[in-house]
């Protein structure tokens, strides 16, 4: 698909039953890419399930039983071409899986399309506050509002506006420019305003939505110009040597640098770079590499292990036991003062311990609401002074995102996230000579 281009990635949010997957099954529809096979098959799921018209979810809803529910339960990244940029589709269709996605990085989203419903009793809604929360503590600063379902309300342009309106007030509260955000009223179903502007809808004097994130979404620039650092994700024994299996997080890496590794604090030269069926003399941020090093051992013991993160003597991974922290609890559970929790940042998992609610937030709003509760509950986000049982690798997130966010697990669960606000570096950590 990609002809040298940078393709673009975009997460769908808002709430579920707002339309997310029908719109983005419309755009692929409206643009050729649906082939005739896929789109019998739609037609003849619309006929058995007693529908006149092809349900553009169907596109995106891989299993039988989803179709026949009427709600997505998968996953989907779904490539697309508009007319002028590509794109990679992330349809994040609950709001567990929202979490899941988007919290631990996978997705590393541009922009988002933030769906709203015109439909009558609909509007905004707590998933709508809260992905739209979790998207900007997450760093995902484009953002295109569309609201959906105008076929539902006769194309009314004062519904649209006082929707619009309420939006604009949330995204306001949350630290958003608001006139920076594109608003667009489409609906998925009909096709209006999605791929070529509507007829239906004369009062708005906008562009379609394709046209409008072919000309406002940036895909976002590569951090090469930030300080190196690459997260240890595994070793490897090959041909008797070790290989140091990675991600550039950040930065640009050559054979022949000198790295630190923290919180080891060991130093060694990079000798080679591996890629995926080849060698290179460089890697940078977003390259996953396996490295061959010198000086990793000492009398037969191997000193680097998973969790490490490595830089460049000159800006070494900040190391901490104590950081504060900004968390939302999405998951059945209420974390006191005191409590030991299970922390996993990058490749790194700690335990650590609470040490201070500072004060409690409102994730719909981001106003602090109380600061003197003494636990935090699911719903609710929270200024936290975290203590780790050990010093590890984390970054403030207004520096180094990358390494700025984290998430705390629960019986195997992940039951809330957070971003780093400052981290004091720990500076009794001995670093090899």
């Amino acid at each position: 698909m990609n002809n040298g281009s940078e393709i673009i990635n975009i997460v769908t949010i808002g709430h579920v039953d707002h339309g997310k997957s029908t719109l983005i099954g419309r755009m692929l529809y409206d643009s050729g890419a649906i082939s005739e096979e896929r789109l019998k098959d739609a037609k003849d799921a619309a006929k058995k399930l007693g529908k006149e018209k092809i349900d553009f979810a169907f596109f995106m809803d891989t299993f039988e039983e989803e179709r026949e529910g009427g709600i997505t339960i998968d996953i989907m990244h779904t490539p697309f071409k508009g007319k002028k940029n590509e794109y990679m589709f992330i349809d994040c269709p609950g709001h567990r899986e929202f979490i899941k996605n988007m919290i631990t990085g996978a997705s590393h989203a541009d922009a988002a399309l933030l769906l709203v419903s015109a439909k009558n009793g609909e509007g905004i809604q707590n998933q709508t506050k809260e992905h739209l929360w979790l998207s900007k503590i997450l760093g995902i600063d484009q953002i295109i509002v569309v609201i959906n379902k105008m076929d539902t309300v006769g194309y009314s342009k004062e519904v649209y506006e006082k929707i619009s309106n309420e939006v604009m007030n949330l995204l306001k509260k949350m630290g958003y420019n608001v006139n920076d955000v594109p608003f667009i009223p489409i609906s998925a179903i009909e096709g209006d305003n999605v791929y070529k502007k509507s007829e239906n809808m004369k009062w708005y004097d906008g562009v379609a939505l394709i046209d409008v994130m072919d000309s406002k979404i940036k895909p976002n620039r590569k951090p090469l110009d930030t300080p190196l650092r690459i997260i240890v994700q595994d070793i490897y024994d090959v041909d008797r040597k070790k290989i140091i299996v990675g991600r550039v997080e950040t930065g640009v890496v050559n054979v022949g640098d000198k790295l630190i590794f923290m919180p080891s604090g060991i130093k060694c030269n990079l000798i080679s770079i591996k890629t995926i069926g080849c060698e290179s003399k460089r890697a940078e941020a977003g390259d996953s590499i396996g490295m061959l090093l010198d000086g990793i051992e000492n009398n037969g013991k191997f000193l680097i292990k998973r969790g490490e993160v490595a830089s460049h003597l000159d800006n070494i991974t900040n190391v901490a036991k104590g950081f504060i922290s900004q968390i939302y609890v999405m998951q059945p559970l209420d974390l006191h003062v005191g409590d030991i929790v299970d922390i996993r940042c990058g490749t790194t998992a700690a335990a650590c311990k609470i040490e201070k609610i500072i004060n409690i937030i409102d994730p719909r709003s981001g106003s602090v609401i109380d600061k003197n509760k003494k636990y935090v509950s699911q719903g609710e986000a929270a200024n936290i002074k975290f203590i780790s049982e050990k010093p590890i690798p984390i970054e403030k997130h207004s520096k180094i995102p990358q390494l700025g966010k984290f998430v705390i697990v629960h019986d195997n669960i992940t039951k809330a996230c957070g971003i780093v606000i400052d981290a004091g570096g720990a500076g009794n950590i001995k670093l090899n000579s």
